[in-house]
């Protein structure tokens, strides 16, 4: 996400910690972890990452102050007047 809409990381965590302490959004329903395995060298990494749904990513749209989220804020808003014309 923070590649999506130009802004740190602590931006989107941030955001992402307000929106689920004001219960706009409920961690469980929208998070998921999952598990990946990389080999680096001779070794076998596991990494924990830890995915978002559509609706997260909205909710932080709508609250990152950048050029890329006026530009998803925009296309959202064309997206769903188009839908309900």
């Amino acid at each position: 996400m923070a590649e999506l809409f130009g802004v740190d990381k602590s931006s989107i965590s941030r955001h992402l910690k307000n929106i689920f302490e004001t219960h706009e959004l409920e961690e469980s329903t929208t998070v998921a972890k999952i598990e990946t395995v990389q080999n680096e060298g001779t070794r076998s990494v596991t990494r924990e990452l830890t995915i978002y749904n559509l609706d997260a990513i909205i909710s932080v749209g709508y609250r990152v102050n950048s050029v890329q989220a006026t530009h998803f804020r925009q296309w959202a808003t064309q997206t769903l007047t188009a839908l309900f014309q």
